[in-house]
């Protein structure tokens, strides 16, 4: 599919489309996409889809997920009685 006009969409959880538009594969047949996100895009499973145009059906798609950046929380704290079990 090496130089062949296709199109893409990018739907977000809801099913509605966040983005498009036409795009081209790489002389080996690869692609890619940059997508920045925005702080109201809706968390959980988005859609690439890749489509040749006129048509409805997708020639392939890839999901993947988008979720909120939640920090570390684990703390641990050992207190030891005995330092025999210490090495020095």
């Amino acid at each position: 599919l090496a130089n062949v006009p296709l199109a893409y969409t990018v739907e977000n959880p809801n099913g509605e489309e966040l983005t498009g538009g036409p795009t081209t594969m790489s002389p080996v047949g690869s692609g890619g996409l940059d997508l920045t996100t925005e702080k109201e895009y809706p968390t959980g499973e988005y859609t690439v889809k890749l489509i040749v145009p006129g048509s409805k059906k997708p020639i392939g798609r890839y999901k993947f997920k988008l979720e909120e950046f939640v920090p570390n929380t684990m703390k641990d704290t050992l207190y030891i009685s005995e330092p025999r079990w210490l090495s020095c």
